[in-house]
């Protein structure tokens, strides 16, 4: 019971420093996979170098009907507890393909809590994302959420589909 709560404590706390751990991926890093592959420095790469995980203070809003992505940034935490320190730091994935499940899931409507719902105290952090388009427009979307404000399962199997690759 101790352990269990001690788990929820560090996933709480991961989840609210996310937007304050340290640590992220230098930008060479994260357009390596277009260079690798001969494309040449475009808007989407430029975009993709500007995002910083750690840095990020943009809040998440509605992804504007028309917004088509052609890239992505996700943002996942990770905490260190195997040394004692619980050090946390991101892990910037970044993915070119295969996004449009992905922002179908991202449009869905987050449902009304229902009267009387028990939530669990298990909690699943809400995904960092950052969507952008051709011209380099960055986007962080809201992820639609159950009626505890956990991202829907839609979204978490979307993301799980896409082939990200880490800077």
């Amino acid at each position: 019971m101790i352990r269990a709560a001690i788990y929820r404590t560090v996933i709480l706390l991961a989840a609210v420093t996310l937007t304050a751990a340290c640590g992220a991926v230098l930008a060479q890093q994260k357009a390596g996979h277009r260079a690798s592959s001969g494309a040449t420095e475009s808007a989407i790469t430029s975009a993709e170098r500007s995002v910083h995980c750690s840095k990020q203070r943009q809040q998440p809003r509605t992804l504007p009907a028309g917004f088509v992505a052609s890239a992505a940034v996700l943002c996942s935490l990770t905490v260190n507890l195997g040394d004692g320190s619980g050090h946390s730091a991101f892990i910037e994935q970044i993915a070119d393909q295969g996004l449009a499940p992905l922002i179908a899931a991202l449009r869905q409507p987050s449902p009304r809590p229902s009267p009387g719902l028990i939530c669990s105290a298990q909690l699943t952090p809400v995904p960092v994302l950052f969507l952008i388009d051709r011209d380099g427009h960055i986007v962080r979307p809201v992820i639609p959420a159950d009626g505890c404000g956990q991202p829907l399962s839609q979204v978490l199997d979307a993301l799980k589909q896409v082939s990200w690759i880490t800077g």
